[in-house]
């Protein structure tokens, strides 16, 4: 673990020595314009049509095994 972070202290001073004057800071390094779309409601799936692909169900639900004891 030393030699990994002497290697990043080396880099760390390799970039100390960059003269950056001028160089306007930035928060992010990609401007990105978010794009969002209509919200349309459109009809869902049935329950039925929803379970029909489910491996199990039970009492019109989604049945899957249990995660925590």
């Amino acid at each position: 673990m030393a030699a990994e972070l002497s290697r990043i202290l080396d880099y760390v001073a390799q970039l100390e020595q960059v003269d950056a004057a001028g160089v306007e800071p930035m928060g992010q390094p990609e401007v990105t314009v978010q794009r969002v779309r209509r919200d349309v409601v459109r009809r869902g799936l049935k329950r039925e049509a929803a379970l029909a692909g489910a491996p199990r169900s039970c009492a019109g639900f989604f049945s899957v095994p249990k995660v925590l004891r």
